[in-house]
């Protein structure tokens, strides 16, 4: 198990964040440490008819993200509401 990865969030996921109210990026933040490690921790479930895409549920939020492990990069990719996630 390797605790080294490195996160790279998308425009969009920061942009999330900053919008979202204290309570909800604190969760979010907190689910996103969880992708530091292999496998990543939290509800996570590879996205169907996206291959390699997975997302973590918290709450009413997904991340989208994925992980290269050659490279040690976890990249996310979206932070959406659920209603919008799987559009």
């Amino acid at each position: 198990m390797n605790s080294d990865y490195k996160v790279v969030l998308s425009s969009q996921a920061r942009k999330t964040l900053a919008k979202v109210d204290r309570n909800t990026r604190e969760r979010l933040a907190g689910a996103i440490e969880g992708f530091r490690k292999y496998p990543p921790e939290g509800d996570i479930r590879a996205l169907v008819g996206r291959p390699g895409q997975l997302r973590c549920r918290v709450g009413q939020w997904r991340i989208i993200f994925r992980q290269n492990r050659e490279r040690c990069i976890t990249e996310i990719g979206a932070i959406l509401p659920r209603d919008e996630a799987y559009k």
